[in-house]
């Protein structure tokens, strides 16, 4: 039992089932003869319809106050992650699995570093 009474297994074995789902996504993705672009739709459109309910069921107010306080930053957060799986799809198709998984690992590096650049942020442990 964790502090709230309820045992925490179950949320163990969804993260578990969640890492080992995402870690075969690149494989997957170099195995498809559909076009990048399609694909990356295609992996969004079908996250989106099953993440959907949960969404809309547990954090509806939620979204709705982010829509009404930043919709521009909800549609350019979109935006940008859009963009992210059109490239990151897209550079399978170029380069080898295990590179484009390295490229896309340093993601904390450049937030960090852009985060210093355009915020003045330092980065802490």
């Amino acid at each position: 039992m964790d502090r709230n009474g309820s045992a925490g297994h179950p949320k163990v074995l969804f993260l578990i089932l969640a890492v080992f789902s995402v870690s075969w996504a690149a494989i997957l993705i170099k195995l498809c003869s559909a076009p990048p672009l399609v694909i990356a739709f295609y992996r969004m459109f079908i996250a989106s319809v099953i993440l959907f309910p949960f969404v809309f069921l547990k954090h509806f107010s939620a979204l709705k106050q982010l829509l009404s306080e930043a919709p521009k930053l909800a549609i350019l957060s979109g935006i940008f992650l859009g963009l992210h799986f059109a490239f990151w799809v897209t550079s399978l198709f170029y380069t080898s699995v295990s590179i484009s998984v390295v490229i896309v690992a340093t993601q904390p590096v450049f937030v960090a570093l852009f985060s210093l650049i355009f915020l003045k942020e330092k980065a802490t442990w």
